[in-house]
């Protein structure tokens, strides 16, 4: 009742905090859940190292793309008006994203 009365600022309450804690409190009463959370703290270091390199072609390879097919992908209006394509190498954002699609 009290959170409930309380809760009108909108942020986590200090009660909700510690409820939260309480999955630490049945990872030392369960051996498997332990285990499966140490594997994956494990795992998260190739993760990041894959995501990195991951990164690094995605930012290599739309700096390629904005040297060969920089300012081509437009559209010709009858009027003689280009419109850029929504997948384009103009800028780096756009490779960026154009690259990971």
């Amino acid at each position: 009742v009290w959170e409930i009365i309380g809760q009108a600022d909108g942020g986590l309450s200090v009660l909700r905090t510690f409820r939260l804690l309480r999955v630490l409190k049945l990872v030392r009463f369960l051996p498997a859940l332990r285990r499966q959370l140490v594997v994956l703290m494990k795992t998260m270091d190739n993760v990041a190292t894959f995501c990195m390199l991951l990164m690094l072609f995605i930012f290599t390879f739309s700096i390629l793309g904005m040297h060969l097919f920089g300012c081509k992908f437009s559209l010709r209006m009858e009027n003689g008006d280009t419109i850029p394509d929504r997948k384009n190498f103009d800028s780096l954002l756009w490779a960026i994203v154009t690259v990971f699609q």
